[in-house]
């Protein structure tokens, strides 16, 4: 949340020369207008707590990008060095974050997480 917040205010500090984007038409008009386009996102899931509800409110702050893991597995998808047995994919959880990522808008980043994940398998 800290996070948000100070690049928010940057990007409110420096607003001559970036703008906040939440879309790509908005990051296309930030080029027209030979600005910086800043775009927030969430690099590892493991910062909603496992809750949707702190998603939305990300999702209220400007965050649009979501990676499901990052050097770890969630509780509910399991990250690319996971392989074989303990690769249990994508949660009845995940598969419900992954739904309402979708209808917000928000972009699912699949960096990082392991292939059963991609293919939104659970093992």
């Amino acid at each position: 949340m800290e996070q948000a917040d100070v690049i928010n205010r940057y990007v409110e500090h420096y607003s001559e020369h970036m703008t906040m984007t939440h879309t790509a038409d908005e990051a296309r008009a930030a080029a027209k207008e030979k600005k910086i386009a800043s775009t927030m996102g969430l690099e590892g899931g493991h910062m909603i707590g496992s809750s949707l509800a702190v998603l939305r409110l990300f999702y209220d702050l400007g965050v649009r990008y979501m990676t499901l893991t990052h050097n770890c597995d969630t509780p509910w998808a399991a990250q690319s060095g996971s392989e074989g047995p303990i690769d249990k994919g994508l949660t009845e959880f995940g598969r419900k974050l992954v739904k309402e990522m979708n209808r917000m808008g928000m972009l699912v980043d699949l960096s990082h997480v392991s292939q059963t994940v991609m293919h939104g398998k659970s093992t």
